[in-house]
């Protein structure tokens, strides 16, 4: 399942439908990068300059689930982006993320991707396979 954004308010949402977020919820990882999921459907994304500094933080709701580990697709609004400007660590991949964009967050095998940065996080069985970085 490919990620995709849109930049109309509200186009993360997915058609009306009861939402299971249980099989999501929680951490998923990937070299210098984490994404936590909570229970609310609250997802917290952070990626790291390599070692210790935030590069970034992104937080947004997932609005509906469906699917599986093995195809999912998490439809989602960003909540808020925020960026550390340090001029040692260029980020030229960084989101250009806005407030209240939509997206799908696709699944597949237990790697994640999200759609305002593509970046990639794993479950633990995916991450003990080295699929997200070493």
């Amino acid at each position: 399942m490919s990620p995709s954004t849109s930049t109309a308010p509200g186009a993360g949402k997915a058609p009306t439908g009861a939402s299971d977020l249980k099989p999501f919820v929680g951490a998923w990882t990937g070299h210098t990068r984490t994404l936590t999921i909570s229970a609310d459907g609250i997802a917290t994304e952070k990626v790291y300059d390599g070692c210790c500094t935030v590069a970034w933080t992104l937080r947004f709701s997932v609005d509906h689930a469906s699917g599986s580990h093995a195809d999912a697709a998490l439809y989602t609004t960003l909540l808020s982006a925020s960026f550390n400007e340090n001029p040692d660590f260029p980020t030229p991949g960084s989101p250009e993320a806005q407030k209240g964009q939509g997206g799908i967050a696709g699944v597949q095998d237990g790697v994640l991707t999200e759609p305002y940065a593509g970046g990639t996080f794993c479950d633990a069985t995916a991450d003990a396979a080295g699929k997200c970085g070493q």
